[in-house]
């Protein structure tokens, strides 16, 4: 259970509101789910794979979708644009951003050697460093969700690899757990509850700052990223 006060110690960048959106992979959705009454409502559609999400200083919501190599842009009002494309990986996962506005990405790709990656792009979707990692090696196998704690460390949690992961701002991992089975999306509200979504399960937990973890939301299709707006 240390493992939960370690991330505790996070706090999500850009977490404002009480409003918590999901990316549905199964049904191509968004939701957003009212932390008060648990109740949920549909925010955009039509999306292809929608799984990793962040939500930027201006209210606008970031989606990886997931095996098209893109990472779309959607504005308070529903106006989906892309953001970047082109980017080499076939599988996009985890989001977040940094304190200076930088965009990071978990991502994976296979061309004879799997690899997985965290791609960084600035605001106008410009690559600016890659950390990768083979296989077998030091980092996440499969990075899905991604945060930042208050010392800048990224936090990653590792769906294949069953593991949550702290990589310094030089890119160096350090593998926290092996016990943390299939995690996935996750996130931190403004009272350092943490949210943890399972495709599997369809459900999202909330883990309190005392350690007392309840289900927040249930019957939602393979919920992958969340991100608070």
């Amino acid at each position: 259970m240390w493992i939960v006060a370690f991330v505790f110690a996070a706090s999500m960048v850009g977490a404002r509101a009480d409003t918590l959106c999901v990316s549905n992979l199964g049904d191509g959705t968004i939701s957003k789910v009212n932390t008060g009454d648990g109740s949920v409502s549909t925010f955009a559609s039509g999306l292809n794979e929608p799984e990793g999400l962040a939500m930027d200083g201006s209210g606008y919501l970031y989606v990886a979708a997931r095996s098209q190599g893109v990472i779309n842009k959607i504005s308070p009002n529903g106006v989906v644009t892309q953001f970047a494309s082109n980017l080499g990986y076939y599988y996009l996962s985890g989001l977040a951003f940094d304190s200076s506005g930088n965009l990071y990405v978990g991502a994976n790709h296979y061309t004879g050697t799997f690899v997985s990656a965290i791609l960084k792009f600035d605001s106008q979707g410009t690559l600016m460093s890659t950390w990768s990692w083979p296989a077998g090696g030091a980092g996440p196998l499969q990075p899905t969700g991604l945060t930042f704690d208050n010392t800048g460390n990224l936090v990653v949690t590792d769906y294949s690899g069953n593991g949550l992961y702290s990589i310094s701002p030089g890119g160096n991992p350090t593998k926290i757990t092996p016990e943390y089975v299939n995690p996935f999306g996750l996130a931190f509200d403004n009272f350092g509850n943490l949210f943890v979504a399972n495709s599997a399960s369809g459900n999202i937990a909330k883990i309190t700052p005392s350690i007392a973890i309840s289900t927040f939301a249930s019957g939602l299709s393979n919920p992958g990223g969340l991100a608070f707006d």
